[in-house]
């Protein structure tokens, strides 16, 4: 790391604690003394006929008590300060890769060299906890279309299907149409697909809108 990156890196470390200074917050409340355990449910075992392989979160759990225990151990028997230091270390490590699996230092990976898939693994992307899970709703893609290029049309238009454009502007044209005093206000949908002029009408500007008009074909 250069100088200059390294100068930058600690003045944003210095601005950020004094935003959190200056809010009344401490800064040990961002210091993990206690490390959650996901439920069974959030980390279970894939199967797959014939075996089965236990979930990645499992193994990195795994690794964190494992090095745990060793780190109890060697103070119990009262280990050298050197060793204590190296047990301490790979504790971080182990915690450190359950939260972000490789960006500290090396990855943690299974036999075949495949990274175990951590946490923050599990949160971001798209097929993530929450934007795949929480965040994820039922949307009806019965409209969904491809946008394609119209010699015919006008730089300022585009054009509709007839279906969808008579149900988003059927208010546009039913006003249209009292103010010419060709009907009446309220008028069903139906009553534009017995009008020839209808099959293609232009959207005229609208002060709510603010849009280009727009060309409405079947």
């Amino acid at each position: 790391m250069t100088g200059d990156a390294s100068n930058v890196k600690d003045s944003a470390r210095q601005s950020m604690m004094g935003a959190v200074a200056g809010k009344l917050q401490s800064p040990e409340w961002m210091v993990l003394t206690d490390l959650p355990v996901l439920p069974p449910d959030l980390r279970t075992r894939s199967m797959s006929d014939p075996m089965a392989f236990p979930d990645d979160l499992n193994l990195l759990y795994k690794g964190i008590s494992f090095r745990a225990n060793n780190l109890l151990r060697g103070l119990a028997d009262r280990k050298p300060g050197g060793l204590m230091r190296y047990q301490k270390l790979a504790l971080q490590q182990a915690v450190d890769s359950l939260i972000d699996n490789g960006r500290l230092g090396k990855a943690e990976t299974k036999l075949n060299g495949q990274e175990l898939e951590s946490v923050a693994m599990r949160l971001k992307g798209k097929e993530g906890r929450m934007r795949s899970n929480m965040l994820g709703k039922r949307v009806d893609f019965s409209a969904r279309t491809v946008i394609v290029v119209e010699p015919k049309l006008e730089l300022d238009q585009c054009g509709l299907p007839y279906a969808i454009a008579r149900s988003l502007f059927s208010g546009f044209l039913a006003g249209k149409c009292a103010s010419l005093g060709d009907c009446g206000a309220q008028l069903p949908l139906e009553w534009f697909d017995e009008q020839p002029k209808a099959r293609l009408a232009t959207r005229h500007e609208s002060a709510s809108l603010r849009t280009a008009p727009c060309k409405c074909r079947r």
